[in-house]
């Protein structure tokens, strides 16, 4: 997929729909990635300081496809998203594939369909013995992007196993007889030791400033150091002449 070669040597963050993105404001820090990932129906309104404000990839599963037929077309949380997707516009979506028919999303969105299958086989490589089954958007998306060589730092994903089975979203009530969130808690929690994914925890974590930040302010911080140097050497010259 082309769209993999643009996220390369960019500050990556993924902003997962927990609940838990409410503890703290990092909106501010979110805005100052590169490219923002967001899932689903995730909203951003009213909650900007909380989760920021740009999304330059939605990430959606198949929860929106046309099942003629089926009684999961007037579940809450497919009417839920349905409307939210109508009111795309001009964004890069990647949808994961499906036989079934494709929402009907704006025609000024660019559409990527992703059929990654390889979920279980990127963990087994990484000498973790825990299989999960259906993964759920955020979690496939996050392998997907470790597959493909991209270290993306992370928000709003659950760590702790007492709460795996918890809500998992903000905006509705997810089901989980479908998948197993503790699989992935777990595996999550083993990427973190590997180094393999970044925290967004300020508080902890000094790696939680973007790399383009990072730039700027090592720049800023060499340009003050180079002046200073200039100055004191001008001062010396003076010195040294004076006492001449």
């Amino acid at each position: 997929m082309e769209l993999i070669d643009n996220l390369s040597n960019k500050s990556v963050i993924i902003v997962g729909s927990n609940p838990n993105v409410f503890d703290k404001k990092y909106g501010d820090i979110i805005d100052s990635y590169d490219i923002i990932i967001r899932f689903n129906a995730a909203s951003t309104e009213g909650i900007e300081d909380y989760v920021g404000s740009r999304t330059d990839l939605r990430i959606i599963n198949t929860i929106s496809d046309y099942r003629i037929g089926s009684n999961i077309e007037n579940l809450p949380e497919v009417v839920l998203c349905r409307n939210f997707y109508k009111t795309l516009k001009n964004q890069k979506i990647i949808k994961l594939k499906s036989k079934y028919k494709l929402y009907d999303f704006d025609s000024s969105n660019e559409i990527y369909l992703l059929n990654f299958r390889k979920v279980n086989q990127f963990i087994h490589g990484c000498n973790i013995n825990i299989d999960v089954r259906l993964p759920r958007i955020g979690f496939k998306a996050l392998v997907w992007l470790l597959y493909n060589n991209i270290k993306p730092t992370i928000y709003g994903f659950e760590l702790d196993n007492d709460n795996s089975l918890n809500i998992s979203n903000y905006y509705f009530t997810q089901r989980r007889k479908l998948h197993t969130p503790e699989a992935e808690v777990r595996v999550l929690n083993e990427f973190v030791k590997q180094n393999k994914v970044i925290l967004l925890n300020p508080s902890i974590n000094k790696k939680f400033i973007p790399y383009n930040m990072y730039i700027k302010y090592n720049k800023f911080i060499l340009l003050i150091l180079m002046s200073t140097v200039v100055i004191i050497l001008i001062r010396s010259y003076h010195n040294i002449k004076n006492y001449k």
